[in-house]
């Protein structure tokens, strides 16, 4: 699938309902990968699941199913979130760490990410 990179860089208009789940996982990608997020694949999977209430599993067995109108708005709305850079695990509540999973509420928070040297 191509995306025609007019239809992202500012808010994700190309995001509608009625597109596949992939294809609006792939354009938070390509979207994503325009801003210079560090993982544009791992952040667009874990906020469209998030989004879904779908698991990595699920997410690709439903690949396909096009999505209604409050999903799309959910999806970029933490889109929008992470294109401000705010932290993935800050968004959805839950950080994995070696597929282990904690809470992730503002009492866990410090200083968030660190900038690298």
């Amino acid at each position: 699938m191509t995306v025609d990179a007019r239809s992202v860089g500012t808010g994700l208009p190309a995001l509608k309902p009625g597109m596949s789940i992939d294809v609006a996982r792939r354009l938070l990608v390509q979207e994503f990968r325009l801003h210079n997020l560090d993982s544009p694949e791992l952040d667009a999977r874990l906020l469209v699941g998030h989004a879904l209430g779908l698991d990595h599993t699920a997410l690709a067995a439903q690949s396909g199913r096009t999505l209604a109108p409050a999903e799309a708005d959910a999806i970029a709305a933490l889109a929008a979130r992470r294109l401000a850079r705010e932290p993935v695990a800050r968004i959805i509540g839950v950080k994995e760490f070696w597929a282990s999973r904690s809470g992730s509420t503002p009492r866990h928070w410090c200083r968030g990410p660190r900038p690298r040297p």
